[in-house]
């Protein structure tokens, strides 16, 4: 047995990018950090959440400070250092900081220098003490080196009240040790094995790093010598890729850092999507456990939750237990974020993220997630800390976060306060806003809080949530944000929390394509009083909200879905319930009142039935919940579809001899499906669309679409857009005509008054591979009691020419002759190399009416004005512009980054039971290479296009009448040498000229080249004699 009496704190999470560190044998001092008290009156009390998820929390009376060694240090604390670098670590959060038994408290973090350069990174360090109070001096764990550059993602523990940092390093990772007891500042280095796979040479893919984002924790053996034990994966090179995770065990023969003492490789532990893996070793026992997020499949959002134990201080370890093991329709997967603490009773307990999940669609969601508890002692049951259901489809979550991340573990023996009295923490950061009370940076991005939960049962039940930040800063431009996150709590205390968290003043973090500024952030510290768990009731329903595609049915049919109604206090909840209607109003019956026990066993499940319905259309209604003697409640909102037919979008590839784009029945194409919008297969990472679809609606609150609709989330009451359905399957045929492929498929608004055909082309010519035409058919629907009239029906398309990008800018081209818009990407690339091909690229978009009547118009707008920044399309803008538009004009001519076009078919526009308008839609693209390339380019393939329409789409139709074979210059109604005789005359004895038709250069262009002349007479008699080219009029 070994000893009892070292507190074991570390517990590192060091993940992801790609960037190298490395620890110096040397400290290095990095200034003075002129640390100072900060009053508790400069900012507000913490927060004790008393009420629902959606409404917000009232200040609550914070505890009395009981007698401490730390004192008791509100937010903001103290300020240990500042940081460029805003991402400490993504899915789950290592422990930087940590106490010693001797009262010191050690803290690590990432420092960047101001502005943001990945090449200073550097692993920081600093102590505070009662006695000193902060040390004076911050210092760097690492040096620069020529070779390797330190990284990040540090973790601290402590062992014989000396510091262990482990952090990054290189191709791998390195631990460092430093006697700061003894007034030392001299880290001592060891790196890890040499080898580059783990001692079982199991390889789970391809990698571009071994052994990186590692955790840590020290342990010492029956005689006092240090062991440490570290938690490490390979850097998978590609999201979606699996890596094996290594554990190492680390052994001196005494108290100090030793090279050679990890041995010659790592132990295979598992193989992983999400590096989420923690690490803890038991200061009463030999027990070591890692615990990690098991991949299902590949995708790093669909884990189980596991752990392996070894019971010899890691010399050997016991099989996988996977703690969740999900059945396939399950709707909750474990994210990437987690934390495991072995406590004073002998357990073991872990703290784990999870997220609903749509099995159907494989996907979690972006924002909603719980906070679970789950302990050895209880190993068949869990209990809930937090239940974060809400949303704001306005915001966005940065890298690798939910509502709920950076989660840690702490126990607190409050002897002070009671010999016996034993806490439990959990210690995270979390995204307060909703739609109705955002709190968001002005990109959109959430401003997190740091929050603690309390548990005096051990785990069993929790109390209410308690906000130490409360900085609310809506709105925010960079720089003057508070987004309080990267959360991490000291593991063992007697008296008060020890908390360290970054307040990163531009939210979102600088990795990725979140676009957030660089700016100094403060790295603080704050003591939290250890606190009893109050009384505390609150009550979450699982899904919070029943919504498409979930329910639906057929006419004169109902539907059932079951809601999962959950306890996340610790007291029984007693609930009523009521319906409060909707327009149209949906039928649900639900019973009316019931309870939910609090603990373990904290569910309750109820029915509500939906329906019948005699008509097609989308129905509302909402169930009010109300509980705690009538002072909380909380409504579920039910949409209910009802359709005869009905279908999930179903995105499938059409492709041209050059390029492949995605389609679906709701009249979408790209669906921002990678290398399937527009892609080109010479560079399939480069998607010339993102997403387009169809417009229709006759006033602002009747608009259907499907354009970013996956990614500005569902409709809400103040952008109540309604959706485009599928009818149909899509069905593809790429074999039975000669000249193209085809994909079919029959869609509908969002309340069933307009139906409509869709059918996509793709030519397979190479003379004919930049374009894809959409045919389009709109009718009366299956709902004739509604109203269909003073219609406005648009197709819109988020084109990326450039990409998405501060760098590049978009010019607009205005084409009414040929009722088009274009888009010309003016970046900067360097011709002949990639990716210049969508940065100076080109793409259009043209409309024709098959009854040849000119559409309306068309738009260009900035997406980062009117569409980014508002989350989506808006029902208020795009309403506004559509009916504004007469013509073709731009808004934001010159904007940087990325445009829409919107191409408005008709205007006022009456469906009846025999109407029927028919439309076809070009999208066509240039890449910079391209020969003919730019303007001329571009304009031939949608003259080309426009041919196909009338060669094989609208043959007959009045837009192509009179519009005989391209090349028949004397229109008598086939193409010989009398056409090429016709031309000469024509050229060179003042003949007759060749017809117009529907060509805006004539029928005598038959080169294409954009005029009449004696070329096109060459080129004629190639083609009747010699098999030359087909002739395609501009």
């Amino acid at each position: 047995m070994r000893k009892l009496t070292v507190l074991i704190l570390a517990l590192l999470y060091v993940v992801s990018l790609a960037a190298v560190s490395v620890f110096a044998a040397n400290a290095t001092r990095v200034g003075n950090n002129q640390a100072h008290m900060v009053p508790i009156e400069s900012r507000q009390q913490p927060l004790i959440d008393g009420g629902t998820e959606a409404s917000a929390s009232a200040i609550g009376s914070k505890p009395s400070p009981i007698p401490t060694a730390m004192g008791y240090f509100m937010s903001p604390g103290i300020q240990l250092g500042l940081t460029a670098y805003d991402l400490f670590h993504n899915m789950r959060m290592a422990r930087q900081v940590e106490q010693g038994a001797d009262g010191r408290v050690h803290f690590v973090w990432t420092f960047a220098a101001f502005p943001f350069d990945a090449g200073t990174r550097r692993v920081y360090y600093t102590t505070y003490t009662d006695a000193v109070g902060l040390d004076n001096e911050t210092y760097s764990v690492s040096d620069a080196e020529p070779t390797q550059t330190p990284e990040r993602f540090c973790t601290v523990d402590v062992f014989n009240n000396r510091a262990l940092v482990v952090a990054h390093y290189g191709a791998g990772f390195a631990s460092a040790a430093l006697d700061i007891a003894s007034n030392g500042r001299t880290f001592t280095k060891v790196n890890p094995p040499a080898d580059v796979i783990n001692c079982e040479n199991i390889g789970c893919g391809t990698v571009f790093q071994p052994y990186i984002w590692p955790v840590a924790c020290a342990d010492q053996d029956g005689t006092g010598k240090l062991v440490v034990h570290i938690a490490a994966s390979e850097g998978a090179t590609a999201g979606g890729s699996w890596s094996a995770i290594a554990y190492f065990r680390g052994l001196s023969s005494g108290v100090i850092m030793e090279d050679g003492m990890y041995g010659t490789c790592g132990m295979f532990v598992d193989s992983c999507q999400a590096t989420g893996y923690a690490i803890a070793a038991d200061p009463n026992s030999d027990r070591v456990v890692i615990v990690y997020p098991k991949g299902r499949q590949a995708n790093r959002d669909n884990n189980d939750l596991a752990y392996r134990l070894s019971t010899d201080m890691g010399a050997t370890w016991g099989g996988i237990v996977d703690l969740t093991h999900y059945a396939t329709d399950a709707m909750e997967r474990v994210a990437g974020d987690m934390s495991v603490l072995f406590t004073s009773d002998g357990y073991f307990h872990i703290l784990y993220v999870a997220t609903p999940y749509d099995s159907v669609a494989g996907l979690v969601s972006d924002q909603e997630s719980k906070l679970w508890h789950w302990s050895s002692g209880e190993p068949t049951k869990r209990s809930l800390v937090l239940d974060a259901n809400t949303s704001d489809d306005a915001c966005n979550t940065a890298a690798f976060e939910y509502n709920i991340s950076k989660v840690t573990l702490t126990q607190c023996i409050n002897t002070e306060m009671d010999p016996d009295d034993t806490l439990l923490y959990a210690v995270y950061s979390r995204q307060l806003g909703t739609t109705a009370d955002p709190d968001c940076s002005d990109l959109q991005y959430f401003n997190q809080e740091v929050f603690l939960s309390p548990s005096s049962t051990m785990g069993e039940t929790w109390g209410a949530p308690v906000n130490l930040t409360n900085t609310k800063t809506n709105g925010c431009l960079d720089g003057a944000c508070a987004d309080d996150g990267s959360s991490s709590s000291a593991r063992y205390v007697k008296d008060s929390l020890r908390i360290e968290y970054m307040e990163d003043l531009a939210a979102g973090s600088n990795v990725g394509n979140e676009s957030s500024a660089s700016t100094q952030n403060p790295v603080r510290f704050i003591s939290y009083s250890c606190i009893d768990m109050a009384d505390y009731r609150i009550m979450t329903c699982t899904p919070s909200a029943v919504k498409y595609p979930n329910i639906h049915a057929v006419k004169n049919a109902s539907k059932t879905q079951d809601l999962v109604l959950t306890n996340g206090g610790n007291q029984p909840i007693d609930w009523t319930a009521a319906l409060l209607g909707g327009t149209p109003n949906a039928p649900v019956s639900v019973v009316l009142s019931g309870n939910v026990p609090a603990g373990y066993t904290n569910s309750a499940t109820i029915t509500a039935t939906v329906g019948p319905l005699s008509t097609e259309g989308l129905f509302h209604n909402t169930i009010r919940f109300t509980y705690d003697g009538g002072a909380k409640s909380f409504d579920v909102p039910i949409d209910f579809y009802v359709f005869d037919s009905w279908f999930l979008p179903q995105n499938v590839p059409l492709r041209t001899s050059t390029n492949r784009m995605a389609v679906n029945q709701t009249s979408q194409a790209a669906v921002d499906v990678s290398a399937s919008s527009f892609s080109y297969f010479a560079n399939t990472t480069e998607d010339f669309i993102t997403d387009g679809s169809m417009i229709m609606g006759n006033a602002v609150g009747n608009l259907s679409w499907k354009i970013f609709e996956g990614g500005q989330g569902d409709p809400t009451p103040s952008n109540n857009y309604g959706r485009l359905y599928a009818l149909s399957v899509t069905t593809i045929d790429s074999t039975t005509f000669p000249s193209y492929r085809i994909a079919t498929a029959i869609g509908t608004n969002r309340d069933s008054t307009v139906g409509f055909d869709v059918a996509w082309y793709a030519p397979k010519h190479i003379d004919s591979a930049d374009f894809y035409i959409g045919h389009f058919e709109l009718y009366q629907g299956t709902n004739t009691t509604a109203s269909a009239s003073g219609l406005t029906i648009a197709y819109a398309v988020d084109w990326d020419v450039p990409a998405d990008s501060s760098t590049s800018d978009n010019t607009v081209v205005l084409d009414a002759s040929r009722q088009m818009i274009a888009l010309q990407g003016t970046g900067t690339g360097l011709p002949g190399t990639t990716p210049i091909t969508r940065t100076q690229g080109f793409g259009a978009t043209a409309v024709y009416r098959e009854d040849k009547v000119a559409i309306i118009g068309g738009f260009a707008w900035g997406n980062n004005e009117q569409v980014y920044g508002q989350g989506g399309y808006r029902v208020d803008s795009t309403w506004k512009y559509l009916e504004l538009t007469t013509g073709y004009g731009s808004l934001w001519n010159d904007s940087v980054e990325d445009l829409s076009t919107v191409m408005i078919v008709a205007k006022d526009y009456d469906v009846t039971p025999t109407s029927r308008l028919v439309f076809d839609v070009v999208l066509a693209a240039k890449r910079a290479q391209d020969n003919p390339a730019e303007l001329a380019g571009l304009n031939l393939a949608v003259d080309k296009a426009k041919k196909f329409i009338c060669d094989h789409i609208a043959v007959g139709s009045p837009f192509c009448s009179g519009c005989e074979e391209c090349g028949d210059a004397n229109g008598d109604g086939g193409i010989d040498i009398s056409d090429a005789v016709f031309l000469i005359s024509y050229i060179f004895s003042g003949g007759g000229a060749p017809g117009d038709c529907n060509y805006p250069n004539g029928k005598g262009d038959a080169n294409g080249d954009g005029g009449v002349d004696i070329s096109d007479a060459v080129f004629l008699i190639a083609y009747i004699f010699s098999g030359g080219g087909t002739p395609h009029c501009l």
